[in-house]
């Protein structure tokens, strides 16, 4: 018979009763490995293990949608580039079209700030088209390290562009002539 320790297990349970737990669990152990079970460990390792497994695909999955959605902005971001640097170009061509263009987002600035709407961009936008165009330009289609230029591209003046066709620009110019 082994020699044990004070322990509480010793205290609460009698060196007798441990002696007696030992063996009977020595016994169980055999008599399930006789059997041919599986130690009772191994459902919980199995499980652990799986938790793990779906775990990493998760992961996996995770970061393959946070890849799609970082390339789905990359690719917004340059669209609004492309759309900008086009804006920009109209605008130094002059002409009536440029005229339409500009008197529109003024219009929109204004709106934002009558509706206390883009509070933060519209004093910027506003102060840029009433300065330098070139200077404007230059800024908007910027890669500053601020992010600025970015944000200001993402709630921009000139979106209304989109819903008006090329040819209500010449009819605007026409009606201005007459």
């Amino acid at each position: 018979m082994e020699k044990r320790h004070c322990s509480l297990e010793n205290l609460l349970l009698g060196s007798d009763s441990l002696d007696r737990i030992s063996k009977s669990v020595k016994e169980s152990v055999s008599l399930a490995d006789a059997a041919g079970l599986p130690p009772a460990y191994e459902p919980a390792f199995s499980k652990l293990n799986a938790f793990r497994d779906e775990q990493s695909k998760s992961r996996d999955e995770l970061l393959r949608l946070r890849r799609e959605a970082r390339a789905e902005k990359a690719e917004r971001d340059n669209a609004t580039l492309e759309f900008h640097r086009k804006v920009f170009d109209l605008l130094a061509e002059g002409g009536q079209p440029a005229h339409f263009i500009m008197r529109k987002a003024m219009e929109m600035i204004q709106l934002w700030e009558n509706k206390g709407l883009n509070g933060m961009y519209s004093p910027i936008w506003k102060q840029l088209l009433e300065g330098s165009p070139v200077s404007a330009r230059d800024f908007i289609l910027s890669d500053n390290e601020s992010g600025w230029p970015l944000a200001l591209r993402s709630a921009s003046p000139f979106t209304h562009i989109v819903a008006y066709p090329e040819d209500e620009w010449d009819r605007e110019g026409e009606a201005a002539k007459k």
